[in-house]
């Protein structure tokens, strides 16, 4: 059954919301997976959002 989980880092996080063509790097280990995030991904995260006065949408587009 955890081998259906993974823990996804910052990189690859950023890489897959933002359309970046290195996210195509990891799909193949990310299929048909369960993709986490630790507290501190998710901290930087909230951190992007802050910093940079994210709108409601995009931040929507995170959190859900």
């Amino acid at each position: 059954m955890t081998d259906n989980i993974i823990v996804v880092d910052t990189c690859v996080f950023s890489y897959r919301f933002k359309g970046h063509s290195l996210a195509n790097d990891y799909e193949k280990h990310l299929e048909g997976k369960t993709c986490l995030l630790s507290f501190q991904t998710l901290g930087e995260i909230i951190r992007w959002a802050l910093k940079n006065n994210w709108g409601d949408k995009r931040k929507n587009c995170v959190c859900k």
